[in-house]
């Protein structure tokens, strides 16, 4: 193998990847007719596995050992291998009574460390704590520019505050703090009015995929615990359909209000989003509004994010659209709704790319591939496009 130069196959393990060696007697002197003969220097054989321990006892004290293959461990990891396996012997020595499962292989050091790595550095980037007030504060400086559209709307950012308070307004009526709201709209104006809303009065947003058969959007609803669904026009008839004892809003016949004071909690849960259930019970994931702010204005900042105008593609169940949504709005720019008709055509997506001029998407590596391969010479031609971004979870 060594004369071959066969490549370690990450795929498979070695027949043994970790040994145990206790050099007994190994420093100890040895009687050679009248003398004593003693190891003064020496350097050990290449061993066959990933990784070897050593112990060598002497007549005042105890070496211990690690060797393992530079090609897969650095000398960091070697040595924080080294420690915590003198942490275990450490703490066996002081109670050899301890079973397995309470041994120490930490000392209050290392977890101290781990504890601040992975709490990461605190970074004010002078954003308020809410997404409520982070959007008033957008819209303060720049009322007249295009904060959403959809095909057939666009609402400039004061008109969009306009709208979120004429809902809240109604809204407070029917719901209240913690209290938790579905919404079930197409992709559209409608829809990003309806989750801020919600976000303003203090109530938690579940997203209600139009994609879905009847009987799911009937078990989120139940499972939820909603007390309110708000819809629009194209949604209303279905709405009713699943919900015959809950409060239902249409959007559509808002009238203007006076607006709501912001009741947004920010460490509470504001977003539920739910699996699909396709394996049975749809299951709901809580977020925070502190954790959807923070995300975004962290990625702002590491992407140098500016009014960015994002494209808007995704399922409105899926996570990636809160994500879409603020990535525009939180930043001053503007949020291009893909029609429903739209979605999942790349030649479409291409297209309201092209005329909508946009410079960011935050899609999954399918839908990059189906623009790519299928968007043809339009795709190369986008110049306005920066930003094409896939993402961690929010969650």
């Amino acid at each position: 193998l060594d004369k071959a130069n066969v490549a370690r196959d990450m795929t498979h393990t070695p027949l043994f990847q970790v040994a145990m060696n206790y050099r007994q007697g190994n420093f100890s002197g040895i009687p050679l007719g009248g003398c004593k003969l003693r190891v003064r220097e020496g350097f050990d054989a290449k061993s066959p596995y990933d990784m070897a321990f050593s112990v060598t006892p002497t007549e005042d004290t105890s070496y211990l050992q690690i060797v393992g293959r530079e090609d897969l461990y650095g000398q960091d990891e070697m040595d924080f291998l080294l420690e915590m396996f003198a942490t275990l012997l450490e703490d066996v020595a002081d109670n050899t009574s301890k079973t397995l499962a309470e041994c120490n292989i930490y000392d209050a050091k290392s977890v101290d460390r781990a504890i601040t790595l992975g709490q990461g550095d605190i970074v004010d980037f002078d954003w308020p704590v809410s997404l409520t007030e982070r959007i008033e504060r957008v819209a303060t400086a720049n009322p007249d520019a295009i904060a959403v559209k959809d095909g057939n709307t666009a609402l400039k950012y004061a008109q969009l505050v306009e709208k979120v308070n004429d809902l809240a307004s109604v809204l407070v009526k029917k719901a209240h703090p913690i209290s938790r709201v579905a919404v079930l709209c197409e992709p559209s104006v409608d829809w990003v009015v309806s989750m801020l809303a919600i976000l303003r009065v203090g109530s938690a947003y579940i997203p209600l995929d139009t994609k879905l058969p009847n009987e799911r959007l009937a078990a989120i609803i139940n499972v939820s615990s909603a007390c309110t669904v708000i819809c629009h026009l194209s949604t209303s008839d279905r709405t009713h359909e699943l919900s015959s004892n809950i409060p239902i809003i249409d959007i559509s016949t808002v009238p203007r209000g006076r607006g709501v004071s912001n009741a947004e909690r920010p460490g509470d849960t504001s977003f539920i989003l739910f699996t699909s259930g396709s394996t049975g019970t749809p299951k709901g994931i809580e977020l925070s509004s502190a954790g959807i702010i923070n995300y975004t204005a962290t990625k702002a900042s590491k992407l140098d994010l500016g009014r960015e105008v994002v494209l808007q593609q995704s399922s409105l169940g899926f996570d990636v659209s809160i994500a879409q949504a603020f990535k525009a709005l939180a930043n001053g720019g503007t949020l291009v709704i893909v029609p429903q008709d739209g979605r999942g055509d790349p030649v479409a997506l291409v297209k309201i790319m092209k005329d909508e001029g946009v410079t960011f998407t935050l899609g999954t590596p399918t839908e990059y591939f189906m623009l790519i391969r299928h968007g043809g010479e339009e795709i190369a031609a986008q110049m306005a496009w920066r930003h094409a971004y896939w993402r961690e979870s929010l969650r």
